[in-house]
């Protein structure tokens, strides 16, 4: 099963005239996530840095982690992500942190 649970974090600074345009792309790009195995998917932005935004989401276990990068991603999957490249000017590289757990219950 590998270890497990993880949580997923991706930073993006976005323009601020591009803010429309990446909530789109983002919102496309959680849709993915989820199809290929995400739970407690989430867009945090920081009031203190406007256009910095963290996405946050939840795997099962690294098996999970390498699916949504490879076994499991698909062109179209691959075309939501460049879009959502395109559009925020810095992406940085996936941030993945292994939760506590209790009996199966993530503490966070």
């Amino acid at each position: 099963a590998g270890v497990g649970p993880l949580v997923v974090e991706i930073q993006y600074s976005v323009h601020p005239a591009s803010a429309a345009e990446f909530l789109n792309a983002v919102g496309d790009v959680r849709m993915s996530r989820l199809r290929l195995g995400a739970r407690d998917w989430g867009l945090l932005s920081d009031p203190a840095r406007p256009g910095v935004y963290l996405e946050r989401f939840v795997l099962r276990d690294g098996r999970a982690l390498q699916a949504q990068n490879a076994e499991r991603l698909t062109v179209p999957e691959l075309a939501l992500r460049h879009r959502l490249a395109v559009v925020a000017e810095v992406v940085s590289a996936p941030r993945v942190l292994v939760t506590a757990t209790t009996k199966g219950r993530i503490h966070a």
